[in-house]
C-alpha cells in the first residue's frame, strides 16, 4: 500500500534494471540451481587449475598468501562469468519459452472460453455418440451390416 502513496518507491521500483530482473525471475528460480550444480561446479573444481604451493624454504608463507589470493580471484572470475551465462540463458528463456507458452495458453484459452466453438464440439460429440450407439446397438445401417 505505501508504494502507492510513495513516489519515492514507485520512482526506486520503476527503475530498469530492478524491471528486468523482474521479468527474469522465474527463469532464474528455474535455471540457477541446475547451473550452479553443473556449470559453476565444473569451473571451480574442473577449469580453474590446481594451485601447489611451490617448495621454497624460507618463503612458504608468502608464497602461500600468492596461491590462495590467487585462487580465491579465479573463483570470483568463475562466478561472476556464471552470473553472466544464467543471466543471459534466462533472458533466451523469457524472450523464447515464456512467450511460446503465453501463445499456446492464450490459444487454449481461446478454445475452452469460445462459446462458437464449445457448441460445435458438442454437436459433434452428439453426432459421434449417435453414430456410435446405431453401430453397437445393432439399428440402422453400419459396420455389423457390411456397410460403413
Amino acid at each position: 500500500m505505501s508504494i502507492i502513496f510513495s513516489p519515492t518507491l514507485q520512482r526506486l521500483l520503476s527503475n530498469r534494471f530492478l524491471l528486468f530482473l523482474g521479468s527474469i525471475s522465474y527463469p532464474i528460480f528455474l535455471l540457477h540451481n541446475t547451473l550452479l550444480r553443473t556449470v559453476l561446479v565444473w569451473a571451480v573444481y574442473q577449469g580453474i587449475p590446481s594451485l601447489r604451493t611451490p617448495n621454497v624454504g624460507e618463503n612458504d608463507a608468502q608464497s602461500t598468501e600468492i596461491v590462495t589470493n590467487s585462487f580465491a580471484s579465479l573463483q570470483a572470475l568463475a562466478f561472476c562469468l556464471w552470473l553472466v551465462l544464467l543471466i543471459l540463458l534466462c533472458k533466451v528463456w523469457r524472450d523464447r519459452v515464456d512467450r511460446s507458452c503465453l501463445i499456446f495458453s492464450q490459444w487454449v484459452e481461446h478454445i475452452m472460453t469460445d462459446t462458437e466453438a464449445f457448441f460445435k464440439v458438442s454437436s459433434i460429440g452428439h453426432s459421434f455418440g449417435v453414430a456410435l450407439h446405431s453401430l453397437t446397438s445393432g439399428s440402422g445401417k453400419g459396420w455389423k451390416d457390411g456397410q460403413v
